[in-house]
């Protein structure tokens, strides 16, 4: 999985063409490999919910992976936007990997510094 991250900024002008500040824009959208689209469609979780905002917006793995668009003249909201879609992003793979498990087994390592996979990867928890 990879997630593309395009910022882009326009000079807002006034009536009369007078400098009135910049618009911000931020466009997000997950690229899958074939293996992971095809776990999407054997489950059919497209329509998933992977994040609902403060105002009640949802995002489902179709909106990541048909992409997403936001303007805004706060670099701030800008910003925000952009750490919330890696979240997003970090909450889908692991979904991903949720999926891939079914039909087999793992084994995790609980060590003192931390828990690890069976192979050697350590987990954020």
């Amino acid at each position: 999985m990879k997630l593309i991250i395009k910022k882009n900024q326009a000079d807002k002008k006034g009536l009369f063409g007078s400098n009135k500040g910049v618009n911000f824009s931020l466009s997000t959208k997950v690229v899958l490999t074939p293996e992971e689209q095809e776990l999407i469609s054997k489950y059919k979780v497209e329509n998933e919910i992977l994040m609902t905002n403060d105002s009640g917006q949802r995002t489902t793995i179709q909106d990541m992976v048909n992409g997403q668009s936001i303007t805004t003249q706060d670099i701030g909201t800008l910003q925000n936007n952009e750490d919330v879609a890696i979240g997003v992003c970090k909450k889908f793979k692991n979904y991903l990997n949720v999926l891939r498990s079914f039909g087999g087994e793992y084994v995790l390592d609980f060590k003192d510094d931390g828990i690890y996979t069976g192979n050697g990867e350590k987990l954020s928890v």
